[in-house]
């Protein structure tokens, strides 16, 4: 199966010993760091206001609470709740082979340190979105459709329901939209409408779209030939009208890697031509899981880009290890920018 930076990952082979493992490390990753629960977190900084308490950003593209929540340990697809008081992002290894969810809430004014989400349990998690009115969240996983079943070797759509102040029981997604193949899920419109990334044509990885129609979503239908250009396709990001979409794409004439690109919607429903977002956004290496701020200001996304090898001569061991445990490493780190840089607002 290929991940989200063009990678290959079997889920069939990942052991629950292995992705248990995995949590344990990020856990103690974020011990160290001062992101503890809420009930050991003296040391963990005040963070107060929308968007877990950061500054907002300009036109010029930042890092999203640096030594916060990016690290450099391939943090990407954060979301945060329509009412803006609860936040997810996902967090995984090297090779996209164990990734996972992290949840942070604001209880009386104040942000919690992240904790992992309390549905997550030993398997692998793709892509969370909440319902338009946020009493759902959907995700894909390879969670086993039975309790006490085998883990699957590809990924279905999921959905939970919102209880009290926490969240339901994940349950598979009834209806046509889960096949055989992989349905990673990427974004939800304001009509319901789910717009994934699948692999239905073998190896080729291309962007979809599933209607909500009649309380159930449809078959998935696969976007034109000028969105599915056959570069590695994916993560789509679509406006709550639908009126554009932000996706990743390895065509030629990028920076390198894989880029991310905007098309708007026609009034006949097709989608125009694709257009670089430009080195701002993009650069020599991968960029990917775009998203939107839930009030259409800001845009999120995850960079691999890292720096000059220059930056890493002469250095004394204790300062090689804090650069290399500092974002903007060359693992996946989360950014975030004023959305006006898509010419949207």
């Amino acid at each position: 199966m290929t991940d989200g930076s063009g990678g290959n990952g079997d889920f069939s082979r990942l052991s629950k010993l292995s992705l248990s493992c995995f949590y344990i490390m990020l856990s103690a990753v974020l011990v160290v760091s001062g992101c503890r629960s809420e009930k050991a977190s003296s040391d963990f900084p005040v963070l107060r206001g929308p968007y877990f308490g950061q500054k907002l950003p300009a036109m010029i593209p930042k890092l999203f609470a640096p030594g916060i929540i990016s690290f450099g340990f391939h943090e990407n697809g954060i979301v945060f709740s329509p009412d803006g008081n609860e936040m997810f992002f996902s967090m995984c290894d090297s090779k996209y082979s164990s990734k996972t969810f992290f949840r942070s809430v604001q209880v009386n004014g104040l942000w919690t340190a992240p904790e992992t989400a309390s549905f997550v349990e030993d398997y692998y998690h793709h892509s969370l979105f909440y319902s338009p009115d946020g009493s759902k969240i959907y995700f894909s996983s390879s969670r086993p459709i039975e309790d006490g079943g085998a883990d699957k070797s590809d990924l279905d759509v999921w959905v939970i329901e919102k209880q009290n102040e926490g969240w339901g029981k994940p349950e598979h997604l009834p209806g046509p939209l889960n096949t055989d193949k992989s349905e990673q899920i990427t974004s939800i419109a304001a009509n319901g409408t789910i717009y994934l990334r699948t692999n239905y044509e073998g190896r080729k990885w291309s962007i979809y779209r599933s209607l909500l129609i009649d309380g159930e979503y449809a078959p998935a239908e696969r976007l034109g030939e000028r969105i599915n250009a056959g570069y590695n396709e994916g993560n789509p990001c679509v406006s709550p009208d639908e009126s554009f979409m932000v996706f990743k794409s390895g065509r030629p004439g990028g920076y390198g890697g894989t880029d991310l690109y905007i098309s708007f919607r026609a009034g006949n429903g097709s989608w125009g031509e694709p257009t670089n977002l430009g080195d701002r956004i993009n650069s020599p290496e991968h960029e990917l899981e775009p998203r939107l701020s839930p009030d259409g200001k800001y845009f999120f996304y995850s960079s691999f880009r890292k720096p000059d090898p220059s930056v890493y001569r002469g250095k004394t061991y204790a300062e090689l290890l804090t650069l290399y445990r500092s974002a903007q490493n060359g693992y996946g780190t989360l950014y975030w920018v004023d959305a006006k840089i898509l010419g949207v607002r």
